[in-house]
């Protein structure tokens, strides 16, 4: 949310600071219904971000975390279908072990 009124609400789209993007939406407050439909984003995305924040989403699900596999069967799981630019922006493979590796500490601390 951006701002609010006490007839509607302002919102803006959340990679306004990062990639400058001016799309907002208005919505009323009493109803909550569209007021005005967000405008056209005009911050650069790409594809390979959602990509890679889908790539997050695995490697952190509890499925991978509660089997006996190693760490780099888990990975290479994941790095199924990834295209070679997502590939190029993940960190490296040691980082993603080490991360798998504390998450599955953490998880056992927790039971």
């Amino acid at each position: 949310m951006d701002r609010s009124t006490r007839e509607k609400t302002y919102w803006r789209c959340i990679n306004y600071h990062s990639h400058n993007c001016h799309s907002r939406p208005h919505t009323c407050i009493i109803t909550n219904n569209v007021i005005k439909s967000p405008t056209e984003h005009t911050g650069k995305f790409s594809g390979t971000t959602l990509t890679l924040r889908k790539f997050d989403k695995q490697i952190i699900s509890p499925a991978p975390l509660n089997t006996q596999e190693t760490p780099y069967i888990i990975i290479m799981y994941c790095y199924k279908g990834l295209s070679d630019p997502a590939l190029a922006r993940l960190p490296t493979c040691e980082n993603i072990k080490r991360r798998i590796r504390k998450l599955c500490q953490n998880k056992d601390i927790a039971q």
